[in-house]
């Protein structure tokens, strides 16, 4: 087999169109890295594939899942290869996969008369983990856990370089923010993979919105994602009340939950009822407590007495953008600091 040949693309398309309508994204991934991409197990280590033949392989991977719109074109690429506990997709690399076998399977030949050949022949295979080294710049000797340390750090490296696409990334610096709990959508969500490639298109930034750029509800600031998602004037009243009400609305269904009212996970039917109260607990929603002094700010959006624990917690949700999550974090906390004490 030549080069330029692709082992395993008519089988990955074969799988892909018959998983596209069946599966969520989680298991759509998953399914393709069992059934699809696993295939190339058999191929490398027993073919001269050089690096840029499973370069290619991977292209070939994502334009079945561009075609499919399972990722989109302008989408960060990288983003598909990292972890869903770390916003990625998930999705294996056979670039990056090859790395670990080979560097395994040179391990396992060491000394015997098949790397001998090797050797001689100079193949990928027998200089793998000089190439290694110098790709990853890694100067101690080669390990599986050195090699998985160093393709994550080049893939974040990667991101990092652009623009837009870092700017999610660069969210992992702050403080506030968590990666694990940011991740959850991606790692337990039931969504559709056509939705999800959206969502993570949303996320990348890299939007094109055409020639005038401006947002087409106060016709005046610049039509970007963060400027859409949070900062429009003209959308505070209905979109982002409404976004707000829906968090409020799964916050209480979790309450609920937790305290005994019920047992459901069926967010699609719960409606938020004011007052709740049972031998566990007391919850109140968007409504007034009652103090001994006049206090202005004692509307909190959620508000909990545990009876068991002989504990009030306050709940008030603050959706923003990444550039002001330590300004609302405060105000947050100011604006109930009173109430609390």
């Amino acid at each position: 087999m030549g080069s330029g040949q692709n082992p395993t693309r008519s089988s990955f398309e074969e799988v892909q169109r018959k998983l596209i309508q069946e599966l969520n994204a989680k298991n759509l991934f998953s399914a393709i890295n069992q059934h699809a991409i696993s295939l190339i197990n058999y191929h490398i280590g027993v073919l001269r594939l050089e690096p840029a033949d499973f370069s290619k392989l991977d292209d070939a991977v994502r334009a079945v899942l561009v075609k499919n719109k399972i990722h989109l074109r302008l989408g960060c690429k990288e983003r598909l290869y990292l972890p869903r506990t770390e916003l990625g997709r998930g999705l294996h690399s056979v670039e990056l996969r090859s790395e670990h076998m080979l560097l395994q399977l040179l391990d396992c030949l060491e000394k015997t008369a098949i790397i001998k050949m090797e050797n001689n022949n100079k193949t990928h295979l027998a200089i793998i983990k000089g190439f290694l080294k110098v790709k990853y710049r890694l100067v101690e000797e080669v390990t599986k856990k050195s090699l998985g340390e160093a393709q994550l750090a080049k893939l974040s490296n990667e991101i990092e370089k652009r623009k837009l696409h870092s700017k999610l990334y660069n969210a992992r610096k702050n403080e506030l923010v968590n990666v694990s709990d940011s991740s959850r959508w991606l790692k337990r969500g039931n969504i559709r993979p056509l939705n999800e490639a959206v969502f993570c298109y949303i996320q990348d930034r890299n939007v094109f919105w055409g020639a005038d750029g401006v947002c087409q509800h106060c016709g005046k600031s610049g039509k970007t994602v963060d400027h859409l998602a949070t900062r429009c004037e003209k959308m505070l009243g209905h979109d982002y009340t409404r976004r707000h009400n829906e968090v409020v609305r799964c916050l209480h269904l979790l309450l609920l939950n937790r305290y005994k009212f019920k047992s459901s996970k069926r967010i699609r039917s719960h409606s938020v009822q004011k007052i709740l109260d049972n031998e566990y607990a007391e919850i109140r929603v968007d409504t007034r407590i009652k103090t001994d002094i006049k206090i202005r700010n004692n509307r909190p959006d959620i508000f909990i007495l545990d009876k068991k624990k002989n504990k009030i917690t306050l709940i008030e949700v603050g959706i923003t953008f990444q550039d002001s999550l330590q300004i609302v974090e405060t105000e947050k906390l100011r604006k109930y600091d009173l109430l609390a004490n």
